[in-house]
């Protein structure tokens, strides 16, 4: 599996509006759910906060890797996301 094939054009976000964690998460949610309508919105938001309810998905100053796991997906998905403004994380 190649980055092209989890990261697709489709589910690039340029411009994020969430000013905090839990936004952060609505927001990048719902572009995976745009890309397919099939998935299930909750269990993928319940998967990212349980997953950073262990430990900040925060790495370094500027950059989050928030993800976790759920059978609410048959193959990796993965989302990016670019805030201008900066995120409270």
């Amino acid at each position: 599996m190649t980055l092209a094939e989890v990261f697709n054009p489709n589910i690039i976000k340029v411009g994020l509006e969430s000013d905090d964690k839990d936004e952060l998460f609505e927001e990048m949610v719902q572009v995976i759910i745009d890309s397919d309508s099939s998935l299930n919105r909750e269990k993928l938001l319940l998967a990212l906060e349980q997953r950073e309810s262990l430990m900040s998905t925060g790495i370094i100053h500027d950059v989050a890797v928030p993800h976790g796991k759920t059978d609410a997906v048959k193959n990796i998905v993965g989302c990016i996301g670019v805030s201008k403004k900066g995120i409270d994380y």
